[in-house]
């Protein structure tokens, strides 16, 4: 998928980027899926921008854009779940989690 996109992070940038993301979403059914399915794009960007030979600032840009996307236009429906939450204790070994607050969201999280 990420390689027909034929994305030059140079001409397209950010806009690109955002544009597949509201695709995800365009039919405002949000889900932890769906917000999982915008990290998942960003890496398989990522990792086709390096394999283009882009600079690290390429690879971390996306990188940057799913969080900021993330945060600017998912941020109310993710609190309306009970929000993000890290457990581990600052431990390698932890890790984030969605606080699941009603039943719809336990069942994807199963």
């Amino acid at each position: 998928m990420v390689q027909q996109l034929k994305y030059d992070p140079v001409i397209h940038g950010r806009r690109a980027v955002y544009s597949t993301f509201d695709g995800i979403f365009e039919d405002e059914a949000y889900s932890w899926r769906r917000i999982f399915m915008v990290y998942v794009f960003a890496v398989r960007l990522a990792k086709y921008c390096q394999t283009q030979g882009r600079g690290k600032i390429v690879v971390e840009n996306v990188g940057r854009y799913a969080g900021d996307y993330v945060a600017c236009h998912l941020k109310h429906w993710i609190e309306e779940q009970g929000g993000w939450v890290f457990s581990g204790a600052g431990t390698w070994g932890g890790a984030w989690r969605a606080r699941a607050t009603n039943e719809k969201s336990l069942k994807i999280l199963r």
